[in-house]
């Protein structure tokens, strides 16, 4: 061939020379790649996954606010500055867009690392979406929790033995308007409130599936008495073994109760308490 077709960068049909007589450029600098064997070459040696052609990106939430994302949800505190959003490289070749996406606001951050402040309290989706040059799309997402800075709302707690009543006293609650609680047996009730004490009475479920036996020496709840002999039994060498005769443990109901502050759809506070009931001998 002594000739190719090609088209400027208007879009018009050339005709390129590259005959012996004719393989210089023109000033648009147009080049046909045919008449240059060695470089031919080259590019056909070109293997596409040595460059990242063909390869999926790896959407990769390596922490945020210096925390691994490799877990449970992760705790902020509202209103903290530039909390750091942290991808992992999303492969070892080729190019990538970064972009976070957080549904407290319609926004999209750019950049493998990015800051964000959250001003919400509540649970929030962090997702990472990374395309690659070729349009190729992986997704990846970590929840955060949100949280009011320190303890507001005082929870006291009353409880009698082998009584499945239950007094949770609640003080300095902030503003809001509802209040949910989450008892850990498997019930919940939410109230509208706007007080800043709240008295609820509830009677606790009892079930086997609660029922724990306490250590008081180690500060463990066993599922059983058997749970607890072999525990220290393949676990506390001797002298570290504590007296094991039974004289300090005991049954105990064991719940693990949530309460959620509320004020309007944002969630102000939440609070976990342990409630522990002991059995009747």
């Amino acid at each position: 061939k002594a000739s190719a077709r090609a088209w400027n960068r208007e879009g018009t049909l050339q005709e390129i020379d590259f005959s012996s007589g004719n393989q210089t450029r023109n000033p648009e600098r147009r080049e046909f790649l045919g008449y240059d064997p060695a470089r031919v070459a080259i590019l056909n040696a070109i293997v596409p996954a040595d460059v990242g052609v063909g390869i999926d990106p790896v959407a990769d939430i390596l922490s945020i606010g210096g925390v691994s994302a490799l877990g449970p949800p992760i705790e902020i505190v509202k209103g903290s500055a530039d909390v750091e959003l942290v991808a992992a490289a999303a492969g070892a070749v080729g190019s990538f867009q970064y972009r976070w996406n957080i549904n407290d606001v319609a926004e999209t951050l750019i950049g493998q690392t990015v800051t964000k402040t959250f001003f919400q309290a509540g649970i929030w989706t962090v997702r990472l979406t990374i395309i690659d040059e070729e349009g190729r799309l992986s997704q990846n997402a970590q929840t955060v929790n949100v949280v009011i800075a320190g303890p507001m709302t005082q929870v006291n707690l009353t409880t009698a033995s082998g009584s499945q009543a239950v007094a949770l006293q609640l003080s300095d609650i902030p503003v809001h308007d509802q209040i949910k609680f989450f008892f850990g047996d498997g019930t919940r009730q939410y109230i509208s409130d706007a007080a800043a004490t709240y008295t609820l009475n509830r009677n606790y479920r009892f079930d086997s599936r609660y029922l724990k036996y306490y250590d008081p020496d180690s500060g463990i709840y066993f599922s059983s008495e058997a749970e607890y002999h072999e525990y220290y039994d393949q676990s506390v060498p001797e002298p570290n073994a504590p007296d094991i005769d039974g004289s300090n443990q005991d049954y105990f109901y064991l719940y693990k109760t949530s309460i959620q502050v509320k004020n309007g759809d944002e969630i102000v506070e939440v609070i976990n308490v342990k409630v522990e009931i002991r059995q009747e001998p």
